[in-house]
């Protein structure tokens, strides 16, 4: 084993050991590099990638990842900035900018602080803080750029910088000697001068494509930027084309090097890093081999810079003239759309929607210690895009596959048989396609169900000209059955079989069908009409069955419980309730989950909520404000009963959750985060406050407990709260300290209070 070799196993070890299946985690693919510092000891790296921060000791061999449960306010992390004191700030995905303070706690500066969008594309240390105390920074963001001073434990926007080009996304930033800042943007390159001054660069000043992604100062003073793939070089108030040794390869990654010697422009295109000195002439560095998306800056005692990928890490440079390359452990793709746990407690997750990229996604099986990706490239999977796991009682993992929303029939249906073990030489598959083997199609976006015979129940969709339906597999002999002709509808979206045999099939525009006893040799199709009318609704996302074979129905726009008192076939004995939170007017859910007798579990695009079965039936709700939840956004659920752990697939990984109670009790107190403080109302605009569930109770008390104005669940629907300054009756309030208290949905209670200056 080289020496490469030796350190990447041991820095895993590190990762995994005495990690089994840990509620409360986050997992996420870290090998997307997009960012990349170092630490102001000079002895570590910093970099940030989509599934959250990751710190690299050179001098041990040893990593750390920062997430969301170390506290990370969001995990999808975009750009970087290291101070000279050891503080960081990170650009994100959703949240605008965060700030790692001196003593760890992270605080968030986003719309309410002065930025214009909260996706952030550019982090840099800027000039001219005029406290030399203090940092400034320039961010650039979806909607224009702005100046930030970095104080103590707070960004706050430098009022002497407003929002500029607030039109435009602001990819990159860069100064140059004479003081002026460069802007790229996807509207060409603009210039501000000392005075403020904005100057456009377009076509006709030698911008070659109006999206430029990056601008960088060059060693010898001239300003750089890339456009279409191409470095152009700013002259005599036009940009004239740079004709490097790398012309016609695209450029990937653009960064200024200032060492003890003389400063460098290095440039990756093509796998390799390119450097360019004060001379203007080019040296080849060694190749990379992967595509190079970040550069990092020169480390004491290095001569080239650490290098990110896109798909493989972090590549160092080592005392050997060679580089390092680290590949941390996790999911292809952090946009999850399902999550799977079979009877040995192997968590499966994978990837498949009209925006995820087929070629950077695929199977993902997690054992608790290893993770083990599969792809087309690599193993007998037919597609990349895979849209249904099913777990067998046998251990088999049953995988439904998706051409995405244009490609052309290429998917269908694979069976892995992994043997209990990380091994791929002891993996068996077997592979179906339509036309060839009895399946209806090769299109399987629907939920799978199986029998106690270890059949499998197989639903399809609709998908161009292939029809969808209904197909019963039979693994004793490897054989299709097709359903198809008695359904009212062929766009099958989910299947759910009770303990009574009955199969519940849910259409995608229809409503309800059953087979009363299931099949084979049970009664025909039945649709039920009885739900459109009671129900109101057509459409059905998602079907579960509790312990007591109730029926849990999922619609676009509320959740439905069926009882229909074990008698599939009479709908006369049908009863519907519409299940709600307090407050709520209809649950819109992604899927179900039902813990036997104890607990339902809905994910939604704003967190997971959770229905006590027994005694009560209260509700509690996780998002990022009060969980280890990667994503609000959260597309799947998988019970691991066994370990009393709750996987989720979110859009920002995959993230695990304890079954039998949230990390925050009801009655547990806990700190709300209010900005800004002391606060203005006047100059200021509304106060934000932060850290409670959505849907809260809010009240604003005076220091002596006397009500102000009290605020009902409905008036907080969002992770933020807002309060302009007024009382119940709308007049403003006096200057003063005034408590805020909030009251969750479980009934977990937050304080805060807030010093308010007229």
């Amino acid at each position: 084993m080289g020496a490469c070799q030796s350190l990447l196993a041991m820095l895993l070890l590190a990762a995994i050991s005495g990690k089994a299946y840990p509620q409360g985690s986050h997992f996420a693919n870290r090998n997307e590099v997009r960012a990349i510092e170092l630490d102001p000891s000079g002895t570590a790296l910093w970099y940030a990638t989509g599934g959250g921060l990751v710190r690299l000791d050179l001098t041990r061999g040893v990593y750390q990842v920062l997430s969301r449960p170390e506290g990370l306010p969001s995990s999808d992390l975009t750009s970087l900035a290291v101070l000279a004191d050891g503080r960081l700030l990170a650009g994100t995905t959703d949240w605008g900018v965060i700030l790692r303070t001196a003593g760890g706690r992270w605080v968030r500066a986003g719309v309410f602080d002065g930025l214009p969008d909260e996706r952030t594309f550019h982090l840099s240390l800027a000039t001219g803080a005029g406290d030399p105390g203090k940092h400034a920074v320039w961010v650039g963001t979806l909607r224009g750029a702005r100046r930030f001073i970095v104080q103590s434990a707070f960004l706050e926007p430098d009022r002497a910088s407003p929002v500029t080009l607030a039109d435009y996304a602001v990819y990159d930033i860069a100064g140059d000697s004479s003081g002026a800042v460069f802007f790229a943007t996807n509207g060409g390159v603009w210039r501000m001068d000392r005075e403020g001054g904005f100057t456009r660069y377009g076509s006709a000043e030698g911008v070659g494509s109006l999206e430029v992604s990056q601008v960088e100062s060059g060693p010898e003073g001239g300003i750089y930027i890339v456009s279409g793939g191409a470095l152009s070089l700013f002259t005599g108030n036009v940009f004239t084309r740079v004709h490097p040794p790398f012309e016609g390869s695209a450029v990937t990654a653009l960064r200024r090097l200032d060492s003890g010697a003389e400063p460098l422009l290095a440039a990756a295109a093509a796998g390799r890093i390119y450097f360019m000195g004060a001379d203007r002439s080019w040296r080849e560095d060694r190749n990379i081999g992967e595509k190079v998306i970040s550069l990092g800056p020169l480390a004491p005692g290095a001569s080239r810079p650490a290098a990110g990928t896109e798909r493989s890490g972090i590549f160092w440079p080592d005392a050997e003239g060679g580089y390092q390359s680290l590949s941390l452990p996790g999911p292809l793709y952090n946009d999850l759309s399902r999550v799977a746990v079979d009877n040995r407690g192997t968590v499966w997750t994978s990837s498949a929607s009209d925006v995820v990229p087929a070629a950077q996604t695929g199977l993902n099986r997690y054992d608790g210690q290893t993770w083990q990706n599969f792809t087309q490239a690599g193993s007998p999977l037919i597609f990349n895009l895979v849209s249904s796991l099913g777990p067998a009682l046998d251990g088999r993992i049953y995988l439904g596959t998706w051409f995405g929303p244009s490609g052309v029939g290429s998917g269908g249906f694979n069976i892995l048989d992994d043997n209990s073990t990380a091994d791929p030489g002891d993996d068996r598959w077997e592979t179906f396609r339509a036309n060839s083997s009895g399946l209806t199609m090769d299109v399987i976006r629907g939920r799978m169900a199986f029998d106690t015979q270890g059949g499998v129940w197989v639903a399809s969709r609709v998908n161009q000209d292939q029809p969808g339906g209904l197909d019963y597999f039979d693994p004793a002999q490897a054989r299709f059955t097709s359903y198809s002709a008695g359904l009212g509808e062929l766009d099958v979206h989910t299947v759910a079989l009770d303990g009574l045999g009955n199969l519940w099939i849910g259409y995608v525009n229809r409503g309800l069908a059953v087979i009363p006893g299931g099949f084979p040799g049970g009664q025909p199709v039945r649709d039920i009409p009885s739900f459109r009318a009671a129900v109101g609704e057509t459409g059905i996302v998602d079907l579960a069955v509790d312990g007591t074979n109730r029926l849990w129905i999922a619609t676009p726009a509320k959740v439905v419980l069926l009882n229909f008192q074990e008698d599939a076939a009479d709908e006369n004995k049908f009863s519907y309730t519409e299940i709600k939170p307090p407050s709520f007017a209809g649950l819109a859910v992604k899927a179900l989950a039902v813990e036997g007798y104890t607990a339902a579990w809905f994910a939604t695009e704003s967190g997971i909520y959770r229905l006590a079965l027994t005694g009560a039936q209260e509700w509690k709700s996780f998002d990022r404000g009060n969980s280890a939840l990667a994503s609000d956004a959260v597309n799947d659920l998988a019970l691991d009963p066994g370990r009393s752990i709750l996987w989720a697939a979110t859009a920002a990984g995959l993230s695990a959750l304890p079954l039998s109670s949230g990390d925050k009790e009801p009655g547990k107190s806990g700190k709300l985060v209010v900005r800004p403080n002391p606060w203005r109302p006047a100059q200021q605009g509304w106060l934000a406050v932060s850290g409670m569930p959505r849907f809260s109770k809010v009240s604003i008390l005076t220091v002596s407990g006397e009500p102000v104005r009290l605020f009902a669940p409905r008036d907080n629907p969002d992770a933020l709260f807002f309060w302009d300054g007024s009382n119940a009756q709308g007049r403003d309030c006096a200057s003063g300290v005034y408590l805020i208290q909030a009251t969750g949905p479980d009934g977990a209670m937050f304080t805060g209070k807030v010093a308010l200056v007229r």
